[in-house]
């Protein structure tokens, strides 16, 4: 008999493991939620000229050189073998987006080619600002460093360059 009963117990303890109830479940509830920002824009400042940058115009010797124009420089750091004149200039982008942001800006590529009547020119950008917090009133500029080769030809020389601004 207490085998049986023993057998009868035990039987009916694993049998209860597969019944739930709701002493054994529970709930709980999050909220999800987004928030919506104005996008970003940025612009070249066409309206003031600022929309180009220019390393002015440059007698190469024979030996080639660089020319430096920092971001919002007005005189370019002309190497020797070459004579620089103006007028120079950088580019100034302008950015809208959420005052208080934290914005990064880059450059697409961070070297571009000037290519014209000879053998194309390498220039190595540099921006004013890598980041910023906006304030309403932001604006940043480009400059660069033009390599003129030895015995480069005479002629004007054309390239672009590309900024992305993204919010951090």
């Amino acid at each position: 008999m207490k085998t049986v009963l023993r057998t009868a117990v035990a039987g009916l303890a694993l049998a209860s493991f597969g019944i739930s109830s709701a002493a054994s479940a529970a709930t709980a509830t999050a909220t999800a939620e987004a928030d919506i920002i104005a996008a970003l824009t940025v612009e070249v400042d066409d309206d003031n000229s600022r929309d180009v940058l220019d390393f002015g115009t440059i007698a190469e010797s024979g030996a080639g050189g660089d020319v430096t124009l920092a971001p919002g420089g007005v005189t370019p750091n002309c190497g020797s073998g070459l004579v620089c004149a103006g007028p120079y200039n950088t580019p100034r982008f302008i950015i809208t987006g959420v005052s208080g942001s934290s914005v990064d800006i880059t450059l697409t590529s961070a070297n571009i080619t000037l290519t014209g009547a000879g053998d194309p020119m390498p220039v190595a950008l540099t921006l004013s600002d890598a980041t910023m917090t906006l304030d309403g009133t932001d604006s940043f500029e480009v400059g660069g460093t033009l390599s003129v080769n030895p015995g480069q030809a005479a002629g004007g020389y054309t390239g672009s360059l590309e900024v992305e601004v993204v919010y951090n």
